[in-house]
């Protein structure tokens, strides 16, 4: 319930609003389950998505690239929340305008999830997508093409043809 007002007063530009929901959601899941548990570490990767959908995306960026090492620390460089988070901040860097950053951030991201999930895994094509996505920003398309290809390909067996993954994959390709 506290999520949903969270997202809700987000999307009303009541941020003050927003990030009480949220940093209470927070706070329940951290006392009620511990601080590493997988509802707690989403609900703070959600916190700070939040602020940045909010429009700070400076603030998102820090708060992004600092729960990043933090993770790192405390769970591991390959984690999937880790790389879910470092995921989050490829894209905070993108739109900040660092395409060359979020490109190396996006390839280290994927040879973690290659590594850890394999190919077909939808977070490996997810960051397939999204480093072919920059890629393509930054005037390489003959790099991002076969990258586009392969995640629209993968993930229409994986996923289905109907998913908003796959159909993002289309578009992208």
């Amino acid at each position: 319930m506290l999520i949903q007002q969270a997202t809700g007063a987000q999307a009303k530009g009541q941020v003050e609003s927003m990030e009480r929901s949220i940093d209470a959601a927070c706070t329940m899941y951290r006392d009620d389950r511990g601080a590493n548990a997988d509802g707690t570490l989403e609900c703070e990767r959600l916190r700070i998505f939040l602020i940045y959908q909010s429009g700070q995306g400076k603030r998102a960026l820090d708060a992004g690239q600092a729960m990043v090492e933090a993770r790192k620390l405390e769970l591991g460089a390959d984690n999937r929340h880790t790389l879910r988070s470092q995921s989050d901040v490829a894209l905070y860097l993108r739109d900040a305008g660092d395409l060359e950053g979020a490109a190396e951030l996006n390839r280290r991201t994927l040879e973690a999830r290659t590594r850890t999930l394999g190919e077909r895994d939808p977070h490996t094509l997810d960051s397939v997508a999204n480093l072919a996505q920059v890629l393509d920003e930054l005037g390489f398309a003959a790099e991002a093409l076969p990258m586009n290809r392969k995640a629209f390909e993968v993930s229409r067996e994986v996923l289905g043809t109907t998913h908003p993954d796959t159909l993002i994959s289309g578009i992208n390709l």
